[in-house]
């Protein structure tokens, strides 16, 4: 059985997201930076932007490789688990957590982290579900580790 490799999810994120290899591997290490975000921080319901969403998608399809990752850096899983349908509404407050958080640990972002279009989200993401455009916002998911 082939070991997926790193180069098998930016690979996923070149051909899923129309990415050049530039922007999958930006992308791929801004998703990383997404889930250190969630494991720092497990009290939080942190939300992620839409470009750093359809990353972590792409990441989580690539089973093995995100076990291995998540298991070797944080000794857990850390699960993508979307708003239950009974949440509150939030307005896009867990999406400007995540965003300060951000800034904080890791300075100054890519534009992967560009939550202008991200906060009005709708409750089931059903705002540009395709990998086109990258419009629409990732407020409706959240990591649970």
């Amino acid at each position: 059985m082939k070991q997926f490799t790193d180069d098998d999810v930016l690979y996923q994120m070149e051909k899923n997201l129309n990415l050049s290899p530039a922007d999958a591997q930006l992308l791929f290490s801004d998703t990383r930076k997404f889930l250190f975000l969630c494991r720092s921080n497990p009290d939080q319901r942190l939300s992620p932007p839409r470009k750093v969403d359809k990353g972590w998608h792409e990441f989580i399809l690539c089973m093995k490789v995100y076990e291995d990752f998540c298991m070797l850096n944080f000794q857990e899983m850390i699960y993508h688990q979307p708003s239950p349908r009974e949440a509150p509404e939030d307005n896009g407050e867990s999406l400007r957590k995540t965003h300060e958080l951000a800034v904080a640990a890791f300075g100054e972002l890519s534009a992967n982290w560009d939550i202008t279009k991200s906060a009005a989200c709708s409750t089931d993401c059903t705002e540009d579900d395709d990998h086109e455009g990258w419009e629409g916002g990732a407020d409706c998911h959240s990591c649970r580790s």
